[in-house]
């Protein structure tokens, strides 16, 4: 199968990233090059595309695309959280016109990855992994975290209403059989429901969300992203950010809120005293969201929200 990703509100992103010729622009989840092939037609020769994936498949089709566009761009295979250090190699902190983060996961890595992330694919190894050089994996943490670890996992990153159920049979399982594959979870998820009023979605969605998020760290490396982004845009330049679940719109939400306002010290003090100082003026009062027609052409689209910021010009908004 070839690295596939049907790019959400692909013209709302482009168009929120308000290219120039000669900008140099950040993709921070590269993967297909869905959004890059263009942005690398706006940039023309004059510019640069930084792009970033921990998916080496994602980074040889990117390759394989941008490199019949043009030559000015540059493919890192990284998390997008380490933009900051990149910056500082290769000289880019403060000039940097644009960057996009498209945090939603490929069809290629929901359809033959062969990690389980599909629910749907039984025999698959529940590996969940974006980098398959990261130690820590689905299996792992379904065999030999403690039951309150899985819990809290559950609970805080899928939001799941059975999770202290679940992960209590994760436990009970394992003792007489380790598991293994995508077959095994779903039949522990689905022995929790039994009985029980099930959901709209998928009964296993949001544990798989939660377990794949807990193994790559999703929510840690977007909080460290998006300070380490400010640092390297330059006044004026753009950030659009397409999440795809509560946690991680509430995480862009809240940094954008935070990083919008002059002071950032309780109510109640009389005096500011914290010397906070706005980096970014807030783009889009509510998230831009898919249009009907799209969401009906691309199902999974349903759930992406597009904010977008720009960084102040000498602290004025």
């Amino acid at each position: 199968m070839v690295y596939e990703h049907v790019p959400v509100l692909f013209n709302e992103a482009i168009a929120s990233l308000k290219i120039q010729k000669g900008d140099n622009v950040i993709d921070g989840t590269i993967g297909g090059a869905g959004h890059s092939q263009e942005i690398l037609k706006q940039i023309g020769k004059e510019g640069l595309l930084i792009g970033f994936d921990l998916d080496t498949e994602a980074l040889k089709t990117s390759n394989q695309r941008l490199k019949k566009i043009g030559n000015n761009y540059k493919l890192i295979n990284d998390n997008y959280s380490e933009i900051e250090k990149y910056g500082q190699q290769l000289e880019f902190l403060s000039k940097i016109s644009a960057i996009l983060l498209d945090l939603g996961i490929s069809s290629y890595e929901i359809g033959c990855s062969g990690r389980g992330f599909s629910f749907q694919k039984l025999d698959e190894p529940l590996d969940l992994r974006f980098n398959v050089n990261s130690e820590v994996t689905g299996k792992e943490i379904l065999n030999n975290y403690r039951e309150e670890e899985i819990t809290r996992i559950l609970q805080e990153y899928g939001e799941e209403p059975q999770a202290k159920n679940i992960s209590r049979r994760v436990v009970n399982y394992r003792k007489t059989k380790k598991i293994e594959k995508v077959a095994d979870l779903l039949k522990i998820i689905e022995e929790a429901y039994r009985g029980k009023s099930k959901p709209k979605i998928h009964f296993a969605t949001k544990a798989w969300q939660a377990l794949r998020i807990a193994v790559n760290n999703e929510l840690s490396s977007l909080e460290k992203f998006l300070p380490a982004a400010v640092k390297c845009l330059k006044p004026g330049g753009q950030l659009a950010i397409i999440s795809f679940h509560s946690l991680e719109d509430r995480i862009v939400k809240q940094f954008f809120k935070k990083e919008s306002k002059n002071c950032i010290c309780p109510k109640e003090f009389p005096v500011c005293t914290c010397q906070h100082h706005a980096s970014l003026k807030i783009l889009t009062k509510k998230p831009i969201i898919p249009s009907s027609e799209e969401i009906n052409i691309n199902p999974r689209s349903r759930s992406a929200k597009l904010r977008v910021a720009q960084k102040i010009i000498k602290n004025n908004v």
